[in-house]
């Protein structure tokens, strides 16, 4: 594998899905390729096959490297597999949402989740997991990856530091570790599990040297741009817990909280929005109450949070 500024394009497949990209990165080793993720449905993992074909004509797809388990990530897994009969690489933390997809929409319901939230949006085809990246070396021709793990967008995030042995060159493919400036302009409040978490593995990030620097949705950053968006990523995180803190001078249940979140940005929420910008503001509220900065108490049967 060789990457230069010129020829990074040839290998990095940018998928539309939805309303927005993802991008997939390409491992080129011998006759065989190992791609980054594969889309959120049969679908984008037909669209990521045909790219493939056309780019590296007479090699064969391997395995696909999960990132982490949401399912614009493995969605299109399964489809893969059973083409090209390519195994399904990720960590152990990942395998159990891999497999058991239902779990995703689990989470930002909080319950078993009703019919609408069963769709591909929110649970991928189930695949099953072949090797954990990060239980093994992983290394192939010429091209060795190291596997980092960046929680706190979610619980089993990693980023794949992928290094060429015969020029040093390397990319460090962050899947949603870290947001691109589209992402953030986009949606604001990014989803995650924990805002903390995420703000120290976005200084993992601007601290581990590489080439290049791929967010699953964003462009391509290098050595010299990755600070800027580091800061950017932080900042959105801040600004949204300094909003909370103001909302909360009053005490207010979760959806009242939701309300006001979303009146401030002047965003009509449809499900989606109100489902992961919901269990996003939980995120926020646990992490804050960890540390002190708000709490809660039961008053008529309801929960009302407040800042400290």
């Amino acid at each position: 594998m060789s990457i230069t500024k010129d020829d990074y394009e040839r290998l990095s497949l940018h998928v539309g899905l939805l309303h927005y990209s993802t991008n997939i990165g390409v491992i080129e080793s011998g006759n065989k390729i190992y791609l980054i993720d594969s889309g959120d449905s049969e679908d984008a993992g037909e669209d990521i096959l045909n790219a493939v074909e056309h780019l590296f004509p007479q090699k064969e797809v391997a395995a696909v490297l999960n990132t982490h388990s949401h399912a614009d990530h493995c969605g299109g897994n399964a489809f893969i597999s059973r083409v090209t009969g390519a195994e399904i690489w990720s960590t152990r933390a990942a395998q159990k949402s891999i497999e058991y997809p239902e779990m995703q929409s689990s989470l930002i319901w909080g319950a078993k989740p009703f019919n609408r939230l069963l769709t591909p949006f929110y649970k991928a085809e189930a695949s099953r997991v072949t090797r954990f990246l990060d239980e093994e070396q992983t290394a192939f021709e010429s091209v060795g990856i190291k596997t980092i793990a960046l929680p706190g967008h979610y619980d089993d995030e990693a980023g794949l530091l992928v290094t060429d042995s015969e020029d040093s060159k390397s990319v460090f493919f962050l899947g949603d570790a870290i947001f691109g400036l589209e992402m953030l302009k986009k949606y604001w409040i990014p989803f995650m599990t924990d805002p903390a978490l995420f703000r120290e593995s976005v200084g993992i990030i601007e601290n581990t040297t590489a080439t290049y620097y791929v967010p699953s949705h964003g462009s391509v950053h290098t050595k010299d741009t990755i600070h800027e968006l580091a800061e950017i990523n932080k900042m959105v995180t801040l600004e949204t817990e300094t909003l909370i803190l103001k909302i909360l001078r009053e005490k207010l249940s979760m959806e009242e909280l939701l309300k006001r979140v979303a009146d401030y940005a002047e965003i009509n929420l449809g499900l989606g929005q109100f489902l992961l910008i919901g269990s996003t503001l939980r995120s926020f509220l646990s992490s804050m109450n960890n540390r002190g900065l708000v709490s809660y108490e039961l008053q008529d049967n309801r929960m009302f949070w407040f800042a400290k």
